[in-house]
């Protein structure tokens, strides 16, 4: 009896194991993620790394580099009247990409931009919508779109693009730890690819673009795809005060002549904002001026186009400490953040983790916003009218609190660390990511092996989620959202 017991048992089991297997092959989505590749119940699909789904089907690293939320993941969800005027890229080669409007209809979304690229003697160049991570600051990435640029008169111009570079949006570690101010990450050389809709950008975390002509303003007319995995986005509140220029230590380039005369005539200051956390808020965005000048360049040289040209300067978050520079002008993570890097120790590799920040800095300008460019502030022969002027003026900035919420499937859980000065390649592990959660990919169900229902492992958490474009679109630590 016992023996034509465990029989049943046996065979009951192994009935229930078919009829599991049968009702998944007939679910209409169904993937396997085995081997790497993709097994449909139709068909099997090896997919190779194009430019809709960059990290579609890769070995992931032990871990990544958090991102900040990219435009794309803002638009449509927060309304125009709190994203105008924001920076949605700086780079010091490119100059910056502001805001101006946007409209969705159905998955496309159009976003319209001021560009103010960089002069050279060749021609000018511009940035995209990524952002190229630097140093301790965080890359964001954009989906794959296409641009359209035009002069503020009107006249396409798109067609002057001659070349140019992007950062692929690929989940990668870095190749230098956060010592290196650049080259953290290999640009690849665009393929230029024009169409009646513009200029074909890969999905990336920052644009090189080269166009032909002097152009101090653009319009870039962005047009893409909704991504298919978004988060949800709700803003809980806003923050509206004022700040005042920054007198202290720092690199400000071109503009160290005038800040030896701030520093002669008065006291070192930085302007810190008690934030207002609504409950449930996880991340926040900034919206102020650019600094009028670009601070990128050689003292005493009047002979460089780029001086007078409104650039991107640096805040940062305070928990016990100060975070690294938030210059990338995205959404960032509210409930923890990452130490700056100079004031960790040059022996780290990791930067250290900051949870719960409670202040937010104001940009490290030292010309506000409100004040005219003078090229007394290249040359340190600034009046102490002019001095005055800076050190009094006190310009706009608004605080904008989010609730985001990434979804439970079609999504990458990854682990988040921050390469510190100290870390280079082959350092804090190498191979495929042991994965953190049973779920995401861009079908509707997907069971990964054989790590199915498996709860996420906060344990190597603070970890991001990544979509297949290669956004972060929230974040989950050991210690709870």
């Amino acid at each position: 009896m016992q023996s034509l017991n465990s029989k049943l048992q046996t065979f009951n089991f192994k009935l229930l194991v078919v009829v599991v297997l049968v009702f998944l092959l007939l679910t209409a989505n169904l993937t396997f993620h085995v081997s790497r590749f993709t097994f449909h119940a139709s068909r099997f699909t090896l997919h190779a790394s194009n430019l809709q789904y960059p990290i579609s089907n890769i070995q992931y690293p032990p871990w990544v580099e958090p991102r900040s939320l990219n435009i794309t993941n803002l638009v449509g969800q927060v309304p125009d009247s709190l994203l105008q005027g924001v920076i949605i890229s700086a780079y010091p080669w490119d100059g910056i990409v502001q805001f101006e409007s946007s409209s969705v209809s159905g998955n496309t979304m159009t976003i319209t931009t001021t560009i103010h690229g960089r002069l050279h003697s060749w021609g000018t160049t511009l940035g995209c919508l990524g952002q190229v991570p630097r140093s301790d600051e965080m890359g964001s990435a954009a989906p794959q779109s296409h641009l359209r640029v035009y002069t503020p008169e009107g006249s396409e111009v798109t067609s002057q693009i001659t070349g140019g570079g992007y950062w692929p949006a690929t989940l990668t570690q870095p190749l230098a730890g956060t010592a290196t101010w650049q080259g953290r990450y290999d640009p690849l050389p665009l393929a230029i690819s024009q169409s009646d809709q513009g200029l074909e950008l890969p999905a990336n975390v920052g644009c090189d673009l080269h166009i032909s002509g002097s152009h101090t303003e653009l319009i870039g007319v962005f047009t893409l795809q909704r991504p298919e995995v978004v988060p949800v986005v709700k803003v809980l509140g806003t923050q509206p005060t004022t700040y005042r220029s920054y007198i202290g230590v720092g690199e400000v380039g071109r503009f160290r002549p005038l800040m030896n005369q701030l520093q002669e005539l008065y006291p070192e200051r930085h302007t810190y904002i008690g934030m207002s956390i609504p409950p449930g808020a996880n991340y926040i965005f900034a919206v102020y001026q650019p600094m009028p000048g670009d601070y990128a360049g050689e003292p005493y040289d009047s002979s460089d186009p780029n001086r007078s040209l409104p650039s991107a300067g640096t805040t940062r978050l305070r928990a016990l400490t100060l975070s690294g520079d938030l210059a990338n002008y995205g959404a960032f993570p509210l409930k923890i953040t990452w130490q700056d890097a100079d004031l960790t120790s040059r022996s780290a590799t990791y930067l250290p983790a900051l949870r719960n920040p409670s202040k937010f800095t104001a940009p490290e300008f030292v010309i506000p916003p409100g004040v005219p460019y003078d090229d007394c502030f290249i040359y340190g022969t600034c009046s102490n009218d002019v001095l005055a002027e800076i050190y009094n003026t006190s310009a706009p900035i608004t605080l904008v609190y989010l609730s985001v919420s990434a979804p439970t499937s079609g999504c990458e859980l990854v682990p988040l660390k921050f390469a510190g000065p100290y870390w280079t390649p082959g350092l804090g592990g190498a191979g495929a990511l042991a994965r953190t959660a049973a779920s995401c990919s861009t079908g509707a169900f997907t069971v990964y092996l054989p790590a199915v229902f498996k709860p996420p492992d906060l344990s190597q958490c603070p970890c991001g989620y990544f979509n297949a474009e290669g956004q972060m679109i929230g974040y989950v630590d050991r210690y709870g959202r």
